[in-house]
């Protein structure tokens, strides 16, 4: 007669492969969660420079720029184009600004690009 498997395997064996199969299907909906919950963005404030169709962001020693338009948001909702509100109404003046950005930075520039900004709290006008 062929002894069957459970007769070989100890019962307080069977419940710890058990839990050890439970705590690595946790851990793993655990990471996945997490990962899932990145954003790909980075979100800062920092000094917005207005040009005539375009903006700098300085913050922490690096520049973010665009050519206007790009996303952005504000109390109304999202809007694709135009003049964000938030960005001072005369070209060379200075802002602070939330806005997202990846961290790839451009070679040719070494600027990093804009990906969208936030006009949904209050701006300061510097000049």
């Amino acid at each position: 007669m062929v002894a069957s498997v459970t007769q070989w395997v100890r019962p307080g064996l069977r419940r710890l492969v058990a839990l050890a199969v439970v705590a690595q299907l946790i851990i793993i909906a655990l990471a996945f969660h997490v990962g899932a919950s990145r954003s790909p963005y980075a979100i800062h404030v920092g000094s917005a420079y207005y040009g005539t169709d375009e903006v700098t962001i300085k913050y922490n020693g690096w520049f973010y720029g665009g050519a206007i338009p790009f996303p952005w948001h504000d109390s109304a909702g999202w809007h694709d184009g135009g003049k964000p509100s938030c960005m001072p109404q005369m070209a060379g003046s200075i802002a602070h600004l939330r806005f997202a950005t990846v961290s790839a930075a451009d070679p040719a520039t070494g600027s990093k690009p804009l990906v969208w900004i936030d006009c949904s709290g209050s701006s300061t006008a510097l000049s």
